[in-house]
């Protein structure tokens, strides 16, 4: 009788891990695609703030809060499906680099909101109010993702350094039986 249980084969496991590292490399070349997007939505943003103009800068803030958000839940996805420190480093490093951008848009949206409130328009110093708490937040998430990372790679760690010390144990032991034996 044929078993027709399912048995994953070699040919089958490496498939899989081909697919993963495929899957793997597009999420990369889409989130680096989304990094650079995000640079120029924040660029533009700080240039409609510097022009006075709130209502462009509050929709390049909504697309870069947009691609900002993106970009976190892929760095997320990626730290589940591959846990390799440096992939890990690469991804704390982008999300330094987000950070940075939300915090120069935040900066200036919050200037012109508190411009907006000195000079009476709160109309204008509202939608700097709401521009300026989608970025905080996007920093806010950002940050514990990063920290997030730093646990998983710690945790990492620490079981390689448990899984190098229990071998060494067996091995302390097996010499240690041999010099009785003898």
């Amino acid at each position: 009788m044929i078993d027709a249980s399912p048995a994953e084969t070699p040919s089958a496991a490496s498939s899989a891990a081909d697919e993963a590292a495929r899957e793997a490399e597009v999420l990369s070349g889409l989130t680096r695609l989304a990094l650079e997007m995000a640079r120029a939505f924040q660029a533009q943003g700080v240039a409609a703030l510097a022009a006075g103009d709130l209502d462009r800068a509050g929709k390049a803030e909504a697309g870069f809060s947009r691609l900002f958000l993106g970009i976190r839940r892929a760095v997320a996805l990626r730290a589940r499906l591959r846990r390799e420190a440096e992939q890990d480093g690469a991804d704390a490093a982008m999300l330094s680099e987000l950070m940075a951008l939300a915090q120069g848009l935040a900066r200036a949206v919050q200037a012109d909101g508190v411009a907006a409130l000195a000079a009476g328009d709160l109309d204008r110093a509202g939608t700097a109010e709401t521009c300026f708490n989608s970025l905080f937040l996007g920093i806010r998430r950002a940050i514990a993702l990063q920290a997030r990372l730093r646990q998983q790679r710690e945790e990492a760690r620490r079981e390689a350094d448990l899984r190098r010390k229990h071998r060494q144990d067996e091995k302390n032991d097996r010499r240690q039986a041999v010099a009785q034996g003898v």
